[in-house]
């Protein structure tokens, strides 16, 4: 008698000091059904991001989040997603220089990591936005990292299905992202605590892999130099 009115004392104990928010919180699941220009369903979704947002919905990332390696004169990935203020790693694994800098002016500093071989940088995101990447030397290098507010976020699956799990509870929004779609899109969605709530979401690619872009300094690719 005496062990059971233990347990039961340490179970109130536990529902008692835990954080609200741990009850206060659900799961987004759903289906992204993504098309190109010719209105075509695409077979691999995986280069797209689902992520909640809404006022007051703010978190801060910190440390290194992810790397974005560059390998055999190219980026490993093609999208990125990490929560603003946290930082990604940029290793060279060629045995030749390259050179990460984007030309948006949102970012302060401004990024642009310089010419690199066999050695790392990082680099802090400090703004929400999406920011494509390039390299000065290899016109052909390019990718893109997508900061958000929170980490409520998710890669969608090559299948076109997402699973955003510990999203607070409230009225936001789902938005969906992808490198070569003009504009992201969303939906309202209502979150409950404990439980699990779906969303159906589509989106259009339109943009070629490789956008036209200069270099840094404005001038054009003219020769593919390694720098060795």
């Amino acid at each position: 008698m005496l062990r059971k009115t233990f347990k039961t004392s340490i179970w109130i104990f536990l529902l008692i000091i835990l954080p609200l928010e741990l009850w206060a919180e659900g799961t987004v699941t759903g289906q992204l059904t993504l098309k190109n220009s010719w209105g075509k369903q695409k077979k691999d979704a995986s280069n797209c991001f689902v992520y909640i947002f809404g006022k007051d919905y703010v978190e801060k990332g910190e440390g290194i989040a992810d790397e974005l390696p560059q390998q055999k004169k190219n980026f490993t990935k093609r999208s990125v997603a990490i929560v603003q203020g946290a930082s990604i790693d940029f290793p060279n694994r060629d045995p030749i220089y390259h050179n990460v800098f984007s030309s948006s002016a949102k970012l302060d500093p401004r990024l642009d990591l310089g010419h690199y071989k066999k050695s790392t940088k990082q680099y802090q995101f400090n703004q929400p936005g999406n920011y494509q990447l390039f390299c000065n030397i290899h016109p052909n290098m390019v990718s893109n990292v997508l900061v958000l507010p929170n980490k409520a976020f998710a890669r969608v699956k090559p299948d076109g299905s997402f699973r955003i799990e510990n999203v607070r509870d409230g009225d936001w929004f789902i938005g969906v992202w992808s490198p070569s779609a003009k504009a992201p899109s969303k939906a309202p969605v209502k979150v409950l605590p404990g439980k699990v709530v779906s969303a159906n979401l589509e989106l259009t690619d339109r943009l070629p892999e490789v956008p036209e872009h200069t270099k840094k300094d404005g001038e054009s690719y003219e020769n593919d130099n390694d720098y060795p």
